[in-house]
């Protein structure tokens, strides 16, 4: 179920996850105070994140046969819609809170996830799920509070009294689940999220071995002087488990703040000669609609290098810069036709399309990247001598090669 903390229209979103026969009072502590109104006391996250708990079915004891022979009575009876809920596995949790995620975040840019123990896991295997699905996640940051990562010996044990809750058996040590999800994680090439590990040094619940996940690179653990559930609800915005979720918070809304933004552009003839500029010039665009087309380049140029910095797979853009391509293709068609009169207009016209069409043809995965990046996508496109994008009936290449030799010695 996802249940909205604080809602103030952002573009980032946190989720609190928790974990084996929880729910949401996980997050609270004995003054009953929850941990994320702590970290919402902070004007900069509560500026910049949108809280919400994700809670998911999970119990001990399996009464699935009982409650399912009484919901059958209800149903037979009293016409009642009750649904017994049977035991699932952690990938099949990771499902459903793939479904809900997808259900409830989808105007979000980027997600933070808060997980607690199974949690995490759970948590895991549905970033796996949509790096396999979609080559990406939202997911930017995953923060580990003492989850199993190379299972539970406490499992072990209850694996013998609980023989069919197939949660406990996917967290014994070396589960066939916890093998895949380790296996998965460490074959991912990229896109994976950053990892942040707090552990709980007094847990007896979850080893300290276990707490941290296997990493190609050095993790980034923090230690706690907490117990296995004491991690969750800080007294206090002094504990570790606070200061530590607190400090990741502030470093991706620094992050957010300052990265895909519309950047000013100031022209001050940096783009004269590049290819792009060169073919609005020789179909006699108004300098107006060039100079706006600079403007859009330059967004284009700044969120391609944002996205290459947070290792996104540039594959994502292929689609999109197909469908800009195929707008162009038939409005330039509607040039050749007489229907649009000139080179002004068919760019004019372009740009309109694309700005109408930004949550609609052209809607991405990749949310960041809105309508103005977009239409400096088409003239990225452009900026190719072997690009068949024009803006006149007849433009030669050789025209082309030859203001641009004349703009170089200039």
């Amino acid at each position: 179920m996802f249940e909205l903390i604080h809602k103030n229209n952002n573009k980032n979103i946190v989720l609190f996850i928790h974990g084996f026969t929880s729910n949401n009072d996980t997050w609270v502590n004995s003054n009953g105070v929850p941990f994320p109104n702590m970290l919402l006391e902070h004007e900069v996250i509560k500026k910049n994140f949108d809280f919400a708990y994700l809670s998911y079915d999970t119990e001990l004891l399996n009464f699935y046969r009982v409650k399912a022979g009484l919901s059958f009575i209800g149903r037979t009876v009293f016409g009642g819609n009750a649904v017994a809920k049977k035991s699932l596995d952690i990938l099949q949790l990771s499902d459903y809170i793939s479904t809900t995620i997808s259900l409830n975040c989808s105007d979000y840019e980027s997600i933070v996830i808060v997980a607690h123990s199974m949690g995490g896991l759970v948590s895991k295997g549905y970033i796996l799920k949509d790096l396999e699905r979609n080559k990406y996640t939202k997911v930017k940051l995953l923060l580990s509070l003492a989850v199993p990562h190379n299972g539970s010996n406490w499992a072990a044990v209850g694996k013998n009294l609980f023989k069919k809750n197939k949660q406990v058996i996917d967290l014994e040590p070396l589960s066939k689940t916890l093998t895949e999800l380790t296996n998965k994680w460490l074959w991912q090439e990229e896109g994976l999220p950053e990892t942040v590990y707090l552990i709980a040094q007094h847990d007896e619940v979850v080893e300290e071995t276990s707490s941290t996940g296997h990493e190609k690179t050095r993790q980034s653990q923090f230690y706690c002087r907490d117990n296995h559930f004491s991690i969750t609800k800080p007294e206090n915005e002094n504990t570790n488990s606070f200061l530590t979720v607190k400090k990741y918070l502030l470093e991706v809304s620094e992050k957010s703040e300052t990265s895909v933004e519309v950047k000013k552009f100031n022209d001050i003839g940096q783009y004269d000669k590049e290819i792009f500029v060169i073919k609005l010039i020789l179909a006699d665009v108004h300098k107006t609609v060039i100079g706006s087309s600079k403007e859009t380049f330059y967004n284009a140029e700044y969120i391609t290098k944002y996205l290459l910095s947070q290792k996104i797979n540039m594959s994502h853009l292929e689609a999109l810069y197909t469908k800009i391509k195929h707008l162009y293709t038939i409005h330039f068609g509607e040039l050749l036709s007489g229907k649009i009169k000139d080179s002004t207009e068919l760019v004019t016209v372009l740009h309109g399309q694309i700005l109408k069409q930004d949550r609609n043809f052209l809607k991405s995965s990749l949310t960041m990247i809105d309508a103005l990046q977009k239409t400096g996508m088409l003239h990225q496109l452009a900026n190719n001598l072997d690009s068949e994008i024009m803006w006149a009936k007849e433009t030669q290449i050789e025209k082309v090669n030859e203001l641009r030799g004349e703009r170089a010695h200039d």
